[in-house]
């Protein structure tokens, strides 16, 4: 049975589950995972060329713990980005969440080389960044909330640290910093809504508190 099910999950299908005579606990609704960098958030990843692994290695590791199979990721996260990913098994709070009219807003931290005028960078993102191939622009906004030098960055290779929340166009905050002038060296998402990475190790897998629950729930 146990063959079965991670052949099942190879193929990007459900996992089979042993019989259990009964339950000790409740299956949380949503389970936060932190992605490390090189992951890929699909359950079908195609490209195999350049050696990353997808979402079944984590339904894998997950086991009986979370029972990921009976879950099903929200949204995606860029391979090249660490951070805050989310797992739900009800299908409501999915489609709310990925629902920019719900207004929730995302937290990103992105490093990039150099120092950061933050007055300027300010501005120029709340009054919008243009991207998109000709005749297909879009306009996107954000908030930097802060941004400071990385402690012990080097003279030679300074880096500082950007907080950026945004509720449309998430996935654009990098190249919105790239269009501003800036390089980026690392994303990573901290927060989606009442969500948070908190003090999670990379690669854990934790069940969302009450409070984001709650939180959910009431979208």
């Amino acid at each position: 049975l146990l063959e079965k099910r991670q052949q099942s999950i190879e193929k990007g299908e459900a996992g089979l589950r042993p019989r259990m005579k009964r339950r000790d606990y409740r299956l949380p609704l949503l389970v936060k995972y932190y992605k490390p960098k090189g992951l890929v958030t699909s359950m079908r990843h195609l490209n195999k060329k350049k050696g990353m692994e997808d979402l079944r290695s984590v339904v894998s590791f997950a086991g009986d713990e979370f029972e990921l199979d009976l879950y099903h990721p929200i949204g995606q996260l860029a391979a090249d980005a660490s951070g805050l990913f989310l797992w739900s098994r009800s299908g409501l709070i999915t489609r709310q969440l990925e629902d920019v009219r719900r207004g929730v807003v995302t937290v990103m931290e992105v490093e990039v080389w150099g120092t950061v005028n933050t007055p300027v960078l300010q501005e120029a993102l709340a009054r919008g960044v243009t991207l998109g191939v000709t005749g297909f622009e879009k306009t996107y906004s954000a908030r930097v909330q802060e941004a400071y030098l990385v402690p012990d960055s080097p003279l030679q290779e300074l880096r500082s640290r950007v907080i950026v929340c945004c509720v449309d166009g998430r996935a654009k905050i990098p190249a919105m910093l790239e269009r501003c002038g800036y390089k980026v060296a690392a994303v990573k998402r901290v927060q989606v809504g009442g969500f948070s990475l908190g003090d999670m190790r990379e690669g854990q897998l934790k069940a969302a508190s009450p409070q984001e629950e709650v939180w959910a729930c009431q979208l």
